[in-house]
């Protein structure tokens, strides 16, 4: 597939799901959260949330068809989620601090509309390989711009807890968390052989960087779910052969720097503290 025929294979995408554009606003509006400690701070999360509930009804505007098709067990999950936001409003009545309970409740509606663009309309498969495209490719590039700046900070450290990288987050296993759930993405899209050359090499690079950032984490949980995932990955992936050799190529890139990824662990004094 040429460049050409890819900007097309965008076009028809589009045509084919409404859905695409602000899907990829929303996934847009991740990125950026990233960039702002996760959005944790309200002055983050809270023009977000009217980002995507605007994602959400523009959505359900263009979409004539909005909800045919979809299971009924989907349909309940938004149900269900519904309740949970409407008993954390009514959460505020009976809370010690309502102002609190006020900013969960809305945190739970951000969580619902969030759900509710994504779950309420059918993907097909390119615009759904799109959307985890540019998701698991602008992770690795937010992530890396963190990493470029602690090493040209004049104290990196800051960057770092215990030795273990911490931003842009500013929490070493969610960190590890999100690095690793954009990494499974970029490989299984970069091992697809409909993939294009240029947009797959993007992905595993991508796939690499986003193993290495995880390993710079020093999450212990990691390496506990990693290989599970490894192994349900391999299990669901087809064809099999072709995705477990992408699959040993990005290890053995990984497996090559580790050498350098662990020393900043233990070059860091604060990391002589974290062991004890």
């Amino acid at each position: 597939m040429t460049l050409r025929q890819a900007s097309a294979a965008g076009v028809r995408a589009v045509a084919e799901t409404p859905a695409l554009v602000p899907g990829l606003l929303a996934v847009a509006v991740a990125l950026v959260l990233i960039t702002a400690g996760g959005g944790y701070r309200p002055t983050a999360w809270y023009p977000a949330a009217l980002l995507v509930l605007a994602a959400l009804l523009t959505t359900a505007l263009l979409a004539r068809r909005a909800g045919a098709g979809i299971r009924r067990e989907t349909l309940l999950a938004v149900a269900l989620l519904a309740a949970f936001t409407a008993w954390a409003y009514l959460s505020i009545l009976w809370a010690g601090v309502e102002g609190d309970a006020w900013d969960g409740a809305n945190r739970a509606l951000l969580y619902l509309t969030a759900y509710a663009l994504f779950a309420l309309w059918t993907w097909r498969p390119r615009a759904a390989a799109s959307l985890l495209a540019v998701f698991s490719v602008g992770t690795a590039g937010v992530l890396l711009a963190s990493l470029a700046a602690a090493a040209s900070a004049d104290d990196p450290e800051r960057y770092f807890s215990g030795g273990r990288l911490s931003e842009p987050i500013g929490y070493t296993n969610a960190v590890c968390a999100l690095a690793l759930a954009a990494f499974w993405p970029a490989l299984a899209l970069g091992s697809r052989r409909e993939t294009h050359w240029v947009l797959r090499g993007a992905l595993l690079g991508s796939a690499g960087i986003l193993a290495e950032l995880a390993v710079l984490t020093q999450s212990r949980a990691s390496v506990v779910a990693a290989p599970i995932v490894l192994v349900v990955y391999l299990a669901l992936a087809r064809p099999r052969g072709r995705s477990l050799l992408f699959a040993a190529l990005v290890a053995a890139v990984v497996a090559a720097s580790l050498p350098w990824l662990l020393d900043v662990f233990a070059a860091t004094d604060s990391s002589e503290q974290y062991r004890a």
